[in-house]
């Protein structure tokens, strides 16, 4: 949520993600374009024994934090199937990486029936083409959430701009590491 004199309290930014199985996450990338349909196709390829073990992964709705649980089951940086112990274990990697900046993931947003959402599967295709690529878990991890942390600063720098903002304040324990 964002206040401003002008716009009053506004619900900007959605961190939640309605989506139900890691099949259906490989479903919508692989109907999104060509490109995601190859990448995919590249993943079952190179991990197919990963791809038969997670694909039938479940969860609810997922929020931020259980995204990046998703993709550190994804990317095989865990061997549970918990969404929230996943999700500690790429923050825990991210926190043992000793470089000084990981690859850049994309995070974009898109708006849907007034709605402000981050596009997860352009995040999640990002991940899987560095996973691909060789990147290591420690890096990719470091790379998911300095990306976000990242994204999250260049968007409120540009809300503080058009909305004419003084001062932004974030709050939640999903930063409480950056």
């Amino acid at each position: 949520m964002i206040f401003g004199e002008k716009f009053g309290v506004v619900n900007y930014l959605s961190l939640e993600f309605e989506l139900n199985s890691i099949q259906e996450i490989f479903n919508r990338i692989i109907s999104s374009s060509k490109t995601g349909a190859t990448l995919i196709s590249n993943y079952k390829n190179k991990f197919p024994n990963l791809y038969k073990k997670i694909a039938d992964v479940q969860f609810d709705t997922l929020n931020m934090y259980q995204l990046w649980g998703v993709l550190a089951i994804i990317l095989d940086f865990t061997p549970t199937q918990n969404i929230q112990e996943a999700s500690k274990i790429l923050e825990e990697n991210a926190l043992l990486f000793l470089g000084e900046r990981g690859p850049r993931i994309d995070y974009k947003i898109v708006q849907r029936n007034g709605v402000t959402s981050i596009q997860i599967f352009k995040t999640l295709q990002t991940a899987l083409s560095f996973k691909l690529a060789g990147i290591d878990d420690l890096s990719l991890s470091y790379g998911f959430i300095d990306s976000f942390v990242e994204f999250l600063s260049n968007e409120l720098d540009d809300l503080k701009e058009y909305m004419n903002i003084e001062a932004v304040i974030v709050a939640g324990n999903l930063l409480e590491n950056n």
